[in-house]
């Protein structure tokens, strides 16, 4: 078993767990793209507000050849009222209250959502 195989095992049985190993992502992440410079960085809820200009951005980040009514019709499909949908449900809320002061929550921005 590798080390990361009891954080896969963990974050199967709970919702703390499954946290557990998003904070091992950013962290791996973190350092991975470190001192590098062709990186984009997109927020999950800023993809959802403004999808067209996200798109727009991955396309030229990726070298792809795209049009304005492909972009549009693939912004079209984005569901916006995605973003912070976890706010709508009550355990979820307090779960996010409970863990909004982490380093992480506080070096993604966010900590300060509710």
């Amino acid at each position: 078993m590798n080390k990361y195989d009891r954080l896969r095992v963990h974050a199967c049985i709970s919702r703390e767990g499954a946290f557990k190993i998003w904070e091992k992502y950013i962290e791996l992440l973190s350092a991975f793209i470190r001192n590098k410079n062709n990186v984009l960085n997109i927020k999950y809820e800023g993809f959802l507000n403004d999808p067209d200009s996200n798109l727009q951005a991955l396309s030229v980040f990726c070298g792809l050849q795209t049009d304005l009514e492909t972009i549009n019709k693939l912004a079209a499909t984005v569901s916006k009222n995605r973003a912070y949908a976890f706010i709508k449900n009550d355990e979820l809320s307090l779960f996010y209250h409970k863990n909004k002061e982490t380093e992480h929550m506080k070096n993604l921005g966010y900590d300060n959502i509710l």
